[in-house]
């Protein structure tokens, strides 16, 4: 009879515990911090006939509550999802599984009064007017579910000078910097950056919730120690696409690069042959590329390497001398050097030499990154733009390509002591704004591109279309931008007639000692 009592009681506990089902993203905060007194936890995902998908916590308790079962009652673990959104087609599912509801409550208690600062590194924080509406939903969510405040700001001007003088002299005001790409190895190498190990597992923050990178987690976990992070957002990771002037191609009976794409027949060679139509033309360029070392990442890409070997367990090192990277240097030089076809920023002009031509009608088409697409506004007619990815040797309809980080978030090492606190808030308030994803991605591009098209198109490419990861070039990140010699320096020597094997072969030791003055003693010990 005994044993009949305890299988009844085991029985309705277990229903108890699964009738408890957390859905709404904006009540959670209350029980995010709750010390939980489970020993194993298991989860299962419901979805819907509404599209929500919801998480259903079963618990054990803990063998040391055995003894007072009479006495405690179950607690439980709010597990909080919201509805799956769309971005053009590519779906994102917004399934905010708060790990970080699961730290102590003594610590959730600790972070009452606490105000996070954040600087980042351009003046228009939130992109888009709409999207303002949002995160300060997301900062009134956080601050009244952990009494946080949180303080934004916006520098361009003179940002990495500022940054580099903060961190130097130790006297940082802000928890959260942003280090653009070339400027993260330098303040590696110096000792600027916090390691996060011992503050992810306090505030049960691991970065690998969908508001993260993961590819990024795994680079930037460096002899089993966590550097920063790389949020999934427009402003962070920019990957490589055509641009074009729907228009100037028109004029040369030339089918739109989109709807190639769509139906796979976007190619290299296509690309090549469009370029060339306008080789005769006296008032409008083929094809201009914003970066030349971006450009050579990207076909290295489609060739299966990269400019860069980063590997679990190794230092980065220079891939410059092989063999498949010396096949897209080679095809960088037939496609650019000479030819009016393609026009370059190395040329002497002001870094936006390229952008200003295609905004201004004198340039049919550019190679650049999602980034490029923000810095149209000077154009008369956005809605006289389209994109398209950059195209694959053999073409596919998939949407696949290759990012750059532009900016890696960190901690500096003044504020070691207080990561932990620090990691928490901004995943909260990652969150939080996780539930407007979709729509702040198409408001941001809608203010950039006027066609409907071409906004679709440019989220897809953005974050792959039908849920096609993106991979990512580290190049710019490894390599020390105060170094003599980069890859950047070997590919401007290219560009200027020189031929492929006399760029490498006098620059190629000084390459890897660059890679050797960051990385030696440091191996990559995430999983890239």
């Amino acid at each position: 009879m005994s044993k009949m009592k305890k299988i009844v009681a085991f029985a309705l506990a277990c229903l108890f515990a699964l009738s408890l089902v957390a859905c709404d993203g904006n009540d959670d905060g209350g029980n995010a911090g709750k010390e939980t007194k489970t020993a194993t936890e298991a989860v299962t995902d419901v979805t819907t006939k509404e599209g929500e998908t919801t998480t259903t916590v079963s618990e054990k308790t803990d063998k040391k509550n055995k003894k007072n079962k009479k006495n405690k009652k179950t607690t439980t673990t709010k597990i909080v999802v919201a509805k799956k959104v769309n971005v053009g087609t590519q779906k994102l599912i917004a399934r905010t599984t708060n790990r970080a509801g699961s730290a102590s409550a003594k610590f959730v208690k600790s972070l009452k009064g606490f105000t996070l600062k954040i600087l980042y590194p351009w003046e228009n924080i939130y992109g888009a007017t709409k999207c303002k509406a949002y995160y300060t939903q997301s900062m009134k969510d956080v601050k009244k579910a952990y009494g946080i405040n949180i303080k934004e700001e916006g520098k361009w001007d003179r940002y990495n000078e500022s940054l580099a003088s903060e961190l130097a002299s130790k006297k940082c005001e802000n928890h959260i910097y942003y280090a653009q790409q070339g400027n993260f190895a330098s303040y590696f190498k110096k000792g600027y950056i916090s390691d996060l190990a011992s503050a992810m597992r306090e505030a049960a923050v691991d970065f690998n919730d969908p508001w993260y990178f993961s590819g990024a987690k795994g680079f930037l976990n460096i002899n089993g120690k966590q550097y920063g992070w790389v949020p999934v957002e427009d402003e962070y990771t920019t990957p490589f696409m055509i641009i074009y002037n729907k228009t100037l191609l028109s004029r040369k009976s030339l089918t739109d690069p989109a709807k190639l794409a769509s139906q796979g027949k976007w190619t290299w060679s296509t690309l090549e042959t469009y370029a060339k139509k306008f080789d005769n033309d006296k008032s409008v360029t083929g094809m201009g590329t914003v970066d030349s070392e971006m450009l050579v990442e990207a076909i290295a890409a489609q060739l299966g390497t990269a400019l860069t070997q980063v590997k679990k367990g190794q230092s980065p090192t220079t891939n410059i001398t092989n063999s498949k990277v010396k096949t897209a240097l080679e095809t960088f030089s037939s496609w650019c050097v000479g030819k009016k076809a393609w026009c370059d920023t190395f040329k002497d002009e002001q870094w936006n030499y390229a952008k200003n031509k295609l905004a201004n009608g004198k340039l049919a088409m550019l190679f650049g990154t999602h980034d490029t697409v923000q810095n149209l506004k000077s154009a008369k007619d956005n809605s006289v733009f389209g994109v398209a990815p950059f195209p694959t040797k053999n073409a596919s309809k998939s949407y696949t390509g290759v990012s750059i980080a532009q900016f890696i978030a960190f901690i500096p090492i003044v504020h070691q002591k207080i990561a932990s606190k620090i990691l928490f808030a901004r995943n909260e308030y990652y969150r939080y704004n996780y539930r407007y994803a979709d729509r702040c991605a198409r408001y941001r591009w809608e203010s950039y591109l006027g066609d409907s098209n071409a906004v679709t198109n440019a989220i897809n490419i953005k974050y792959g279309k039908n849920g096609n990861k993106i991979k990512m070039s580290w190049t710019s990140v490894c390599e020390d931008a105060e170094a003599n010699v980069t890859t950047a320096s070997i590919i401007k020597e290219i560009v200027k007639g020189k031929g492929v094997a006399t760029a490498i072969s006098g620059k190629k030791n000084a390459l890897s000692n660059t890679y050797k003055k960051v990385w030696k003693g440091y191996k990559t010990t995430g999983n890239v």
